[in-house]
This record gives C-alpha cells, structure tokens and sequence, in this order.
C-alpha cells in the first residue's frame, strides 16, 4: 500500500517509541525484502503518552478523545500542550497542564493586545514614517537572540520545549516594559522606540506562526474566547464543589501563586488548584491568618456566616485547616475561599488611572449591596478599601465587585477595645473615619465614610489622603474638613460622595439612601 500511494522511500516515517521493536523492525525487513529501492531518511519516535503514569489506550479505558479536550479547551491551548515536551520525551496527560498552556497563551496574548492598544495612536506614522526610523540597539538584539534562539532549538531535534522560553521571553518582557516607557516617552525618541515595538511584535508573531499557535482573530477576540472557555470550566467545577463532589483539605491542590506574604506575622494568600473527580480544575485562595487560631477562627466566623449572600466573598469548606506548608516546622490556620481572577479593585484603578463613571456606579451599587447584607448580620467591616474589594469576571468585559477580608470586622455594639489616643486605628488610617479615628466611635456609618473615599479613589486613581501623614489626617478631621471633592465630577456623584463625608454619623446617609440616590438610581449603574 505505502509503495503504490507513496513510494519505497520514506522521508520520515513517524510512531510511538514502542513501535520500534518488533512493529518498524519487522516493517524494515519486510520493505527490503520486498522492494529494490526501500528505506527511511529520518525515523521520529515519539514518546509515550500517559495518564496517571498508566500508557494512555484504548485497552485500557483511559483515552481522553479530541473532541473531549476541545468540548472545555481552545485548540491553540492543546496544541501548546503538545509541544511543550520533546517529541520523543513522554508526556503525561492533565487537565492541570492544559490550564497551564492556557494561562501561558493567556499572557501572551493579553501582552500583544496591550502592545496593539498601545500603538494605535502611531499607527499613521509607522505607515509614513516607519522605514526611515531606526530601531533601538536593545530592540535589534532582541529581535536577532528570538530567531537565532528559534533555529537553534528547531536544528536540535525539533526541540519545541524550548522555543517559548529564553529569548522570547525577553522579546515579551521587553515588550511590556516598553509599553509603559512609551506613555512617558520623550518626542524626540518616541517614534524609534514605536517601530522597535513594532519590530518586535513580528518576531513574535513570526515564532507563534511557525509552531501553529498564531491566531486568525484579533487578539481581542481570541483572548474573548480564551477567557469564554475558562468560565465554562470554572462553572463545571463550581457545580461539583457545591454538589459536594470536592473535599477541602488542608495542604491538599497545588499552589500555583503566592499573592502576598507578611513573614512576621506568618500571614499570606495562595491561589490553589484542585482537581474535581470529574477532571475540572477549580481555583481558590487559601488564606492564613498567622500561628494563632484565635484569628482565623473569627475571621472564618464572620465570613461563613455569609455564605450565599450577594456582594461578599464565599469561603470553602466547613472549618478553618492547620496548614503545614508555610515553611520549616512553622503551623500557621487559615480557610479557603473563592478566587477573583479578575485581581482587586485596586489593581483596576491603577491599570485604567481611575474607572469611566458607568464602572464606578456598578461597582458602587455592588460594595453597598455588600456592606447592606454585612450589616444586617450584625458586623462593621471596618477596613474597606480597594484593596479588600475583589472583581470577578462575567461574561463579555463586565465584572462584578465583591467585598472581602473580614479579619478586623467588629459586631455591632461592640466594645472600643482596639483604640488609644497612640492607636486610634482600625484598620487603613487613609479610610478610618472621624469619630473612629478621633473618638474610637465604630458605628455603621463607619463604613459608608469609607465607601465615599472609593469613589473618590475610583474616579481620581488617588487615594483622598495620599499626600498626608497620620498626624496631618487626624489634624485636618479635628478640625471638621472633608476630604476634597474634585469639581470636574459630576454633580450627582459629587453630592453622593458630600453625603458619605458628613461628620456626624448619624446624619451620614444610609445605605438605603446611597442605592436610591440620583448617581446610582438611573440605569446605566
């Protein structure tokens, strides 16, 4: 058959690593015996296949089809799990490894589309003036290390595994520092370094084309697509956690991120992957709270009390865990909870410098519809700033903004304990109001004195103290001024926030009244 379709000679001839003897040993005797003119230029065996250490295989049972991976994966995330091994290296099946891939095209891809937003402004003067500017030193380097590097690695074997490290790394580094100097950039330099950028991204794609990883979408619409097909499997995996199919364990999952980390206080946030019976991979933070139980124990009692409630983030599990994996023979407690892939506000507000109004009046209504269910239970949040409100992603760009870190929350009516005239600190100075601060007065109104410096935050990209020292804060609230409320807001946001900030917390508005008033009431919020 291959001698009447083909021909006697191969160039390459291809097959698992477990064929070579007998199968292509026998085939080899069989062609010379049967043909004058027979052979193979070059034999590619490639290595096994497995899943749980076990040969993947029909006999077995334990096949996962193509349609199977493209039914939860982009084709482009199962082609880069495909090359990131040796061809001839066995390779071992898990769906953590094609989050990985998938996170790994993620960032590439979120890289390029931040480049594409980037240049588009210089879009005509790369068309005028592109071929008569000079690339940088540094750009040329780059773009020479990322083919030299790409032939090396293909000239050994075809070795894939490496093509997506080393030098493009630092063409992708390169380009996302490059992204930031440019919006500072002198005139006189800022066209050298837009082709330069402009450069780079060809080697970029150029390597991305040869390995079949290059999109035929726009960045925009791949990553929309990339992104559409993890919430699926986030959904998958979140129907088996709340049909109980997923225990938690303490040291159980694989960390994949540490996101903060307080070495004195034994504290941190871990992203962790678990793998459901199912085969879903789910995300969640494990966070501790130091070598006392004492902490995490509140903590825990404060946010499962919520668990279902609109606005908060949900924690895991039934208890707090020992967890033993902090380092040397240290125990420190903590829980689970949901993870916010989407980061903090926080980091929202810096990568924009401050949100469009219609961003700030979803959030807005959505922190309140938080502190609303905070305070029916009975609890002070007591520390909300930015930084403890989390974003989740929703479908198409949209995100919904939950309230989070309850580790100084205070019940309602409770003692002043934690203030002195040396601490009068809650939590964030920037944050705490004036009876708070001044008197260790911890009322509801806390909270919405709070809300109005987000607002603030979120329109200015400034924190309302930001200039200020902790005796400079307490001086300026003992004289009874309000943090400056900018003129170029709108009017109606500019008499929510005036009402957040009134002094006296009894004539502060309430939450009822924040979610009917004219910012948040019409419906674009």
């Amino acid at each position: 058959m291959s001698s009447l379709y083909l021909s006697p000679r191969f160039d390459i001839h291809g097959g698992g690593s477990d064929l070579k003897f007998p199968h292509h040993e026998n085939e080899i005797a069989q062609t010379c015996a049967a043909c004058d003119d027979s052979g193979v230029t070059y034999w590619l065996h490639n290595g096994i296949l497995t899943k749980d250490n076990v040969k993947m295989g029909s006999s077995l049972g334990n096949v996962v089809t193509i349609r199977d991976i493209m039914a939860k994966y982009h084709p482009l995330v199962l082609r880069h799990f495909l090359i990131s091994a040796h061809y001839r290296s066995p390779l071992s099946f898990s769906v953590l490894q094609l989050e990985r891939s998938s996170d790994t095209l993620l960032s590439i891809y979120q890289t390029l589309q931040s480049l594409t937003e980037a240049l588009s402004p210089h879009q005509e003067a790369i068309s005028r003036d592109g071929t008569e500017t000079d690339q940088t030193a540094k750009a040329k380097a780059i773009i020479k290390n990322v083919k030299s590097h790409f032939e090396t690695q293909m000239s050994d074997d075809l070795n894939t595994a490496k093509l997506l490290s080393g030098s493009f790394q630092d063409a992708m580094g390169f380009i996302s520092t490059s992204i930031i100097k440019l919006k500072t950039s002198q005139k006189k330099h800022l066209m050298s370094m837009v082709v330069s950028l402009s450069e780079v991204e060809k080697a970029v794609r150029d390597v991305l084309d040869m390995l079949g990883l290059l999109t035929p979408l726009t960045y925009a619409d791949f990553l929309k697509e990339l992104k559409q097909k993890a919430l699926a499997r986030a959904k998958l995996g979140e129907e088996e956690v709340s049909e109980n199919k997923l225990v938690f364990e303490s040291n159980d999952g694989r960390v994949v991120h540490r996101f903060t980390y307080d070495a004195s206080k034994c504290t941190t946030a871990e992203l962790m992957e678990f793998v459901t019976p199912d085969e879903n991979v789910v995300k969640y933070v494990r966070k501790s709270c130091g070598k006392s139980d004492l902490a995490a124990r509140r903590e825990f009692e404060v946010i499962s009390s919520m668990r279902g409630v609109p606005g908060i983030v949900q924690c895991m599990g039934d208890s707090i865990h020992e967890i033993t994996s902090f380092g040397e023979n240290d125990k420190v407690y903590g829980f689970f909870m949901e993870y916010a892939a989407a980061g903090t506000l926080d980091d929202e507000i810096k990568k924009h410098k401050g949100l469009p109004i219609a961003t700030v009046k979803r959030f807005t209504r959505m922190i309140l519809i938080g502190l609303k269910s905070l305070h029916h239970l009975g609890y002070i949040h007591g520390h909300l700033h930015s930084c403890n409100v989390l974003l989740f992603p929703l479908e198409g760009e949209l995100m919904e903004a939950k309230v989070s870190d309850f580790g100084v929350a205070k019940r309602i009516g409770e003692d002043n304990s934690w203030w002195s005239i040396q601490k009068p600190f809650l939590g964030c100075s920037e944050i705490m109001s004036p009876e708070s601060m001044l008197r260790g007065i911890l009322v509801e109104a806390h909270d919405i004195w709070a809300v109005g410096c987000l607002v603030l935050e979120m329109f200015t990209n400034k924190p309302i103290w930001s200039n200020y020292n902790i005796l400079r804060i307490e001086s300026v609230l003992a004289r009874n001024v309000a943090p400056t409320i900018p003129p170029t807001l709108p009017d109606t946001a500019r008499d929510f926030v005036r009402i957040c900030f009134e002094f006296d917390p009894e004539e502060r508005a309430t939450i009822p009244q924040l979610l009917d008033h004219p910012f948040l009431s019409d419906q674009e919020a």
